[in-house]
């Protein structure tokens, strides 16, 4: 009975063990199939990867460049101030209006809105899991860092979190804008520039839609 008994937890701790394995595995896979679609600049592939979270983030993002007056801007993060420049200085109006979160996030990866350098050269190592969330430690030029990629279990398949990327990048921001000598307002427009070529207009302060 003793044996019968240390056979079954036995085979539960393998199985167990070896779920974990291919959990871990669709992590990877989720993070590679990411990276590939991303630097193809292939919106409508990366979107399957990323999670609900990162969606409504992107939601967000289009309100606020339909609606929000400067002065509402001004008291946003300095990494939401200018993902909602970029959507009014380089999306046009109609497309915006007909456009949701998901289809915005489409819209930025085909246009090379979101940097791929964060995962281009990334690698991923000791991954944690805990019921539907993990995360894993990233890894560059074949060194293991302090930071993590973090992933959410969704719909069955684990995506990766940008949003917390983005809202974790906004430290590193304001360190940019105060070691550039610029205000926040000129470091945004430069933002802009630099991600579209173009020369970015004072009104892009404005809302782009009229309140009735």
């Amino acid at each position: 009975m003793k044996k019968l008994i240390l056979s079954i937890v036995l085979i539960s701790s393998l199985l167990t063990s070896c779920s974990g394995l291919g959990e871990e595995k669709r992590i990877l896979d989720t993070f590679e199939g990411y990276k590939r679609a991303l630097l193809d600049q292939n919106g409508l592939l990366s979107v399957d990867f990323v999670t609900k979270e990162t969606i409504a983030l992107y939601q967000q993002y289009l309100d606020w460049a339909k609606t929000a007056t400067g002065e509402e801007l001004a008291k946003l993060s300095l990494i939401n101030q200018i993902q909602v420049i970029l959507i009014r200085h380089s999306c046009p109006q109609d497309v915006v209006l007909e456009l949701d979160g998901k289809g915005i996030f489409i819209y930025a990866v085909d246009r090379g809105w979101i940097d791929s350098r964060i995962v281009v050269n990334a690698g991923l190592t000791d991954v944690t899991i805990s019921a539907n969330k993990a995360h894993g430690f990233i890894v560059q030029n074949g060194v293991k860092t302090a930071e993590k990629f973090h992933f959410i279990k969704q719909d069955g398949k684990w995506r990766f979190d940008l949003s917390r990327i983005i809202s974790e990048a906004n430290s590193l921001l304001a360190k940019m804008v105060k070691e550039s000598g610029m205000t926040e307002k000129q470091f945004i427009i430069s933002c802009s520039k630099a991600i579209s070529n173009e020369t970015v207009s004072e009104t892009i302060w404005d809302p782009m839609v009229a309140e009735d």
